[in-house]
């Protein structure tokens, strides 16, 4: 996931300049409210309908103004429409805002235009997959915090599931946490992370909402990742 930071030099004296100011959190994932109108509807909690305007423009404005600072973060930001929100908000002179957006696209930023580009400086972060020594670590912690002890052939497996995990399963620490669980409880390791596995994918798929799951059906439908893309928007677009 690569997330993007504006105005990040602010960012990084948030936690110090800002200990006792009022911040207000909003979050907005963009497929569900894919245009800036209904991210300003999210904002104000205004849920008219209704197309952009300047009165809503400047009610989320004020909704905004009522912080010290407001961090906006715009999940699935590459499912916006239009550009509104991202090229007028950080130009606003009489607003303390820090946007964050998040997408798994690698090519959405590139395709905005200049002068947006110029307004949101972005910082960018890409978050890697866990490594062994990492998933070893947190599951050592999670032992640790259960008031669990372990003998040193158990450590070894314990290591063997987080290299397990990393190399195999993308370092998804879901799985290895499970796994550990089941080898704890008296499991053979094997098995532990099958049923780990089985536990994780089912989890997953019961917490997944319609669009998630078309996600899912698009990528298994087409062999490449482009055209699975190119599936799934054309038929979000359709819906909207």
């Amino acid at each position: 996931v690569s997330m993007l930071f504006v105005k990040n030099n602010l960012s990084k004296i948030l936690p110090h300049k800002y200990k006792d100011k009022k911040v207000g959190v909003f979050y907005v994932n963009a497929r569900k409210n894919p245009t800036s109108c209904k991210i300003y509807r999210e904002i104000t909690g205004n849920r008219t309908k209704g197309g952009y305007s300047d009165v809503l423009f400047n009610e989320a404005k004020e909704a905004l103004k009522r912080y010290d600072r407001s961090i906006i973060i715009i999940d699935d930001v590459d499912f916006l429409k239009d550009t509104d929100i991202i090229s007028i908000i950080p130009r606003e002179e009489d607003l303390d805002v820090q946007i964050i957006m998040m997408t798994v696209s690698y090519t959405w930023f590139s395709q905005l235009r200049e002068d947006i580009k110029s307004s949101l400086g972005p910082r960018m972060i890409h978050f890697a997959n866990y490594t062994a020594d990492e998933i070893e670590k947190i599951l050592l912690m999670r032992i640790e915090e259960s008031g669990a002890n372990i003998t040193h052939e158990e450590a070894d497996e314990v290591k063997e599931i987080a290299k397990t995990i990393a190399d195999e399963y993308r370092g998804d620490v879901r799985i290895a946490l499970r796994a550990t669980a089941h080898y704890l409880s008296g499991k053979d390791l094997e098995y532990a992370i099958i049923e780990a596995i089985k536990e994780t994918v089912e989890h997953t798929l019961f917490s997944m909402d319609d669009f998630d799951l078309l996600t899912l059906y698009s990528v298994l439908k087409e062999e490449n990742t482009a055209d699975a893309y190119r599936f799934l928007r054309k038929f979000y677009d359709r819906s909207k």
